[in-house]
């Protein structure tokens, strides 16, 4: 474990990214951040400071196509 603080989101932009897979699905996807840390005394290689995330990762189908569907009972 490493000593980290905790930093507040003052804004926020939430971008839906659009992915066409190749069985012909079309889905969306976006990452939801909760909460964020900066680990103290932590850095990468260009002397940036380190952050872990706390995150959701939400997605939803656009287009599936019928025979990949689930038949009706």
């Amino acid at each position: 474990m490493v000593d980290g603080t905790d930093l507040s989101i003052v804004e926020s932009k939430e971008a839906w990214g659009q992915y066409t897979l190749e069985d012909g699905s079309v889905i969306r996807v976006k990452v939801s951040v909760m909460g964020v840390v900066r680990m103290d005394g932590q850095y990468d290689n260009q002397g940036n400071p380190t952050y872990a995330l706390k995150a959701v990762l939400l997605s939803t189908p656009v287009s599936i196509p019928e025979n990949l569907r689930k038949k009706a009972n």
